[in-house]
């Protein structure tokens, strides 16, 4: 009998714009050991918020810390390893697709933003 080879858990991106780094942190670990280190983490910087004026003044704030952050762990960051993540929809044609969130994209929104705020 052989085996499956073992997958990879993604979290997606956690915005720490809006959630306490530390308790993100906690539950990647506990996520971690509970995957036997097979769980993948992105952390992001940017959010929705970011199109406001006051947003986008924030995240000079949000890169000094990180920074701040990396030099005390004798570590550094770099922008050139930042990656993009948005929402896709997927149909069989631009038609469908229009269709399919024609009655539900507004709730989704409202949804998306409950849950990632």
């Amino acid at each position: 009998m052989r085996r499956a080879p073992l997958g990879r858990l993604g979290t997606g991106v956690v915005s720490v714009s809006y959630h306490n780094p530390l308790w993100v942190a906690e539950r990647i670990v506990q996520l971690d050991h509970l995957t036997r280190s097979r769980v993948m983490y992105g952390v992001g910087l940017l959010s929705i918020g970011a199109t406001t004026a006051a947003g986008f003044d924030a995240l000079a704030l949000h890169w000094d810390v990180m920074e701040e952050q990396a030099r005390h762990h004798k570590t550094r960051v770099d922008r050139n390893k930042w990656r993009l993540v948005g929402m896709v929809h997927c149909a069989e044609t631009m038609e469908q697709a229009y269709r399919d969130v024609e009655y539900g994209m507004e709730q989704w929104f409202d949804d998306f933003q409950a849950v990632a705020a």
